[in-house]
């Protein structure tokens, strides 16, 4: 017989999992959608297809739910010194930022430190490593790969039939 869970850890347990439920139910979805009478008389080509695109909405609400857990979690600090050797002291929590990625576009939901005359900072931004635009590493590289064999026209095709994510020509340049 399995040990029994505390009730408060069982609770702690399932509030850890709250920032999962929409990749949980995209995933229930694509299983359902697998089983049914319908995918069955698919070819397999159109199946691939369909997990391909299904795939890469599962893979992002998956990275949004780890944000959105890191968000939870994040807590207030008392001040941040920039590298500018200025203390920022007045927190505004839960401030956005939306970052386009390799799955397609997140939201990124951290503490802004600021002081009045100074720009603000994010320690969970620098936390993440993420650039001052909104293009993650992932779909920075793969653009980088892509331009080195084609024209930027084709990148931004490539990039938007090969994955969730999508850059603008201009900044595939």
């Amino acid at each position: 017989m399995p040990a029994r869970v505390p009730m408060i850890e069982a609770y702690n347990n399932l509030l850890k999992l709250e920032s999962f439920i929409s990749a949980t139910q995209q995933f229930e979805a694509l299983v359902v959608y697998l089983a049914s009478q319908g995918a069955c008389l698919e070819q397999h080509g159109n199946i691939e297809q369909y997990l391909q695109t299904a795939g890469n909405e599962l893979l992002r609400r998956l990275l949004q739910g780890h944000l959105d857990h890191r968000a939870t979690h994040e807590r207030p600090r008392q001040s941040v010194t920039g590298a500018d050797g200025i203390r920022r002291t007045y927190c505004r929590q839960s401030v956005p930022r939306r970052l386009a990625t390799v799955f397609g576009e997140v939201t990124v939901t951290r503490h802004a430190y600021q002081k009045r005359g100074h720009h603000s900072l994010y320690p969970m931004d620098q936390e993440l490593n993420l650039s001052a635009d909104k293009y993650s590493d992932g779909l920075r590289q793969r653009v980088a790969i892509e331009s080195s064999k084609s024209s930027f026209d084709e990148t931004v095709r490539s990039i938007a039939f090969n994955t969730g994510g999508a850059v603008p020509k201009r900044q595939s340049m």
